[in-house]
């Protein structure tokens, strides 16, 4: 498999482990953790709120395009991140959908895209996969109405890193060294480590530098089983 990924030219090949025991098998074959993210509650109040010129709405009702576009904004506003192109987004709602989740959009007095929330109900709450929106408001928006429509008071969804009581979620490789130091370097000018360090490098400590694993911020959400 490396092989044909290194003959397609490909960089960097991540994966995410079905079951915690497959860490250790994808660890020995040059695989190491790359992706975390933590977990936040949501208790929906008593009192519901809304905001005028704000509506939430299932995805039919916008066009795709816009939809894509403006999930394709947020997730280039993230610092490192598994990118989606549009046949992705769409392969993604479609799974969705027949996985029995749920995706609402939040639109504003323009109809156009200000928030997203992917969702599966489990039991006694929803489990979020992804949540993006411009403002905290149009967040606690989505998640008030994704819980009314499901009945239910409580969403756990996930976040980017967010300090202790993280989970690990991916693994990721290096392929091509060369290229991927290289591009390193031209964008950490000011980096005690020198090229010939980089090089020096086993492909799993290079990996964990590359996605500057220490400070967690790789992050990846939505990825297809």
């Amino acid at each position: 498999a490396f092989e044909v990924m290194e003959s397609r030219k490909v960089a960097l090949t991540v994966i995410i482990p079905a079951d915690p025991w497959l860490f250790d098998y994808y660890r020995d074959l040059g695989y190491t953790e790359a992706f975390d993210y933590s977990e936040e509650t949501y208790i929906r109040p008593i009192e519901t709120a809304w905001e005028q010129g704000i509506l939430v709405v299932p995805p039919e009702v916008p066009s795709m395009e816009s939809l894509y576009n403006f999930f394709n904004k947020k997730q280039r506003e993230r610092t490192c991140y598994v990118l989606h192109g549009y046949d992705d987004f769409v392969t993604i709602l479609r799974d969705l959908q027949m996985s029995g989740g749920q995706m609402l959009t939040a639109l504003n007095i323009q109809n156009e895209p200000i928030g997203m929330i992917f969702f599966h109900p489990a039991g006694d709450h929803i489990y979020v996969k992804e949540l993006m929106y411009d403002n905290d408001n149009i967040k606690n928006l989505l998640l008030q109405e994704a819980t009314i429509q499901n009945k239910v008071e409580k969403a756990i969804y996930r976040t980017p890193f967010a300090g202790p009581g993280t989970f690990p979620l991916g693994m990721a490789r290096v392929l091509d060294r060369d290229r991927l130091i290289h591009h390193w370097a031209s964008t950490h000018e000011n980096s005690v480590l020198n090229i010939g360090e980089l090089k020096e490098m086993d492909t799993q400590s290079l990996t964990r530098l590359l996605l500057d694993y220490q400070s967690r911020e790789a992050y990846m959400s939505l990825m297809l089983d």
